[in-house]
């Protein structure tokens, strides 16, 4: 059941372990960690030195794993073995001192500290909301419930630990493997305070944001077996839903993202412009788009094919009151691009789609339009900017004749006349 358990947790999880950067550096962290203290469990010399190697796997996995010593420290004074003790610490030192040396002091792991004392509200937060990341239904998104959650979960932690903690001392893996998870959470969340508050919410981190409660649900197995038998279906149940919302959420954010990587590819393509490249910087994409054609890996006028209309558009019976501001419109013989922002005035329905209306009556053509990025950052300008860049064979006229706001599931909501 608690494999189970931790499957269905950590699904989200397997899905970016071809990230490089984090995705197999983090998973053998943890993995190596755990098998260290796995191996502490036996008293022979053999496989104490076994653990001190395979700790310094971890450490030097990534950076985080050099807390394997002080939780394996917990499990030797659990143990009472003060001899195994004193050379597991000085095993720690020695690692310790060969993953710092050469760091500067002005590296930014080491500012982590002097940002929490003096953001110390940041980094509570943070703290709380890495804990329970995982119970935010949607990703990067709603961080009050990933701080409620992670107060939960802390509160629920902290009175298990104030009524049942004296049991861990018969059990000095299971102390270990919770000093383990907890650290690692602890840690990773000071380290990206200084980043802004949510930095920690990212999926490469997921494995980390669940180490927690999944060292205190094997905690809660362990010591009351009958209890976690009793409450597994709701957990389940409730984790599936969790999973599900986020999947169903991550999947139209996959599809949006997609577009708005398309519609700025077009963008770039008819207007010879970068600035609206997803990347992060964007005269670099520019260079690698113009390799890649070279090489015949992709041809332009293909994407501009590509780029159709929506024909068929479901509008609302009773459309809302929108506000249309301008930021510029250039007509040329080859594209036709306007930027400017579109948002209902008076509701909030969600993102909305702008869309740009040419032609009139049943001989209405809708084109898509992409979110503005800030220019050199990988992030959107706000959510009611937009750039339309439509190639000029496809426009019916000279220009636009309604801007729309279009909603998946209510169709149009709100049109702006050009004309």
């Amino acid at each position: 059941l608690n494999f189970l358990m931790i499957l269905v947790l950590t699904a989200p999880f397997w899905s970016i372990l071809q990230w490089s950067s984090y995705g197999m550096t983090g998973l053998l962290m943890i993995t190596w960690g755990l098998a260290s203290l796995y191996f502490l469990a036996f008293p022979t010399l053999s496989s104490f030195m076994l653990a001190i190697a395979i700790a310094g796997l971890s450490s030097f996995s990534f950076g985080g794993g050099l807390w394997i010593f002080p939780s394996g420290g917990v499990v030797l004074w659990l143990s009472q073995r003060r001899q195994h003790l004193l050379i597991w610490l000085a095993s720690g030192v020695i690692f310790w001192g060969l993953y710092f040396l050469g760091w500067e002091a002005g590296s930014k792991p080491m500012g982590a500290l002097p940002f929490a004392l003096q953001q110390p509200h940041i980094v509570s937060a943070n703290i709380l909301l890495f804990v329970g990341a995982p119970l935010k239904v949607f990703y990067n998104e709603q961080y009050i419930w990933g701080v409620r959650g992670g107060a939960g979960i802390w509160s629920a932690f902290l009175m298990w630990m104030h009524r049942y903690g004296h049991r861990l001392k018969s059990e000095p893996i299971l102390a270990g493997v919770l000093v383990f998870c907890w650290g690692l959470a602890l840690l990773t969340a000071v380290a990206r305070s200084p980043f802004g508050l949510g930095a920690t919410t990212a999926y490469r981190y997921r494995i980390l944001q669940l180490l927690p409660l999944l060292s205190y649900l094997l905690a809660l197995f362990r010591f009351h077996p009958q209890v976690w038998l009793r409450a597994y279906p709701f957990v389940l149940l409730g984790t599936l839903t969790f999973w599900g919302l986020r999947l169903d959420f991550n999947m139209g954010k996959q599809q949006f993202l997609q577009q708005r990587l398309k519609l700025g590819l077009l963008n770039y393509q008819l207007t010879g412009k970068h600035d609206q490249l997803s990347h992060r910087v964007t005269s670099e994409a520019a260079q690698y788009l113009e390799f890649a054609h070279s090489e015949g890996i992709y041809n332009p006028p293909d994407m501009v094919l590509a780029y159709q209309p929506w024909k068929k558009v479901r509008r609302q019976a009773r459309l809302e009151h929108m506000t249309f501001v301008q930021e510029s419109e250039t007509i040329t013989d080859t594209y036709y691009e306007l930027r400017g922002w579109a948002y209902l005035t008076y509701k909030d329905l969600g993102r909305l789609q702008v869309l740009g209306v040419s032609g009139r009556g049943t001989k209405r053509s809708y084109f898509p339009a992409g979110p503005q990025l800030h220019p050199g950052v990988f992030i959107e300008l706000n959510s009611s900017a937009f750039v339309l860049t439509i190639p000029r064979e496809q426009l019916l006229g000279d220009q636009l004749s309604a801007i729309a706001l279009h909603h998946p599931l209510r169709g149009v909501v709100a049109e702006y006349d050009m004309e």
